[in-house]
C-alpha cells in the first residue's frame, strides 16, 4: 500500500518537476534572418510552428527552381501510329 501512494506522488508532483523548455532567443543581426511561422502537416491537427533562416529558405526556393527547369526541358517523345489514346 504504501508504494502504491508513494507512486501515486511521485507521478502527481512529476508534472511539476520537469524542465521548462527553453526557447532561443537570436541576437538582432540572426533575428533579420530568422523567419517563423505555422504550418499544418498533412493528418495532423495541431500547427506546428517552424522557423527558418533566410538562407534554408533560399536553398529551398532554388531546389525548387532547379526541380521547374529540369521538367521544362525533358523532351516529349512522339506517340506511335498504333497507340490507342495517343494524340497526333
Amino acid at each position: 500500500m504504501r508504494a502504491l501512494g508513494a507512486l501515486l506522488v511521485f507521478g502527481v508532483t512529476s508534472g511539476c518537476l520537469t524542465p521548462e523548455r527553453r526557447h532561443f532567443v537570436p541576437g538582432p543581426a540572426l533575428a533579420q534572418e530568422l523567419q517563423c511561422q505555422t504550418q499544418r502537416v498533412t493528418g495532423e491537427l495541431v500547427p506546428t510552428r517552424v522557423c527558418t533562416m533566410k538562407a534554408q529558405r533560399d536553398a529551398n526556393q532554388q531546389g525548387a527552381q532547379d526541380m521547374r527547369d529540369f521538367l521544362n526541358r525533358q523532351v516529349i517523345p512522339p506517340c506511335p501510329n498504333e497507340s490507342p489514346g495517343c494524340r497526333h
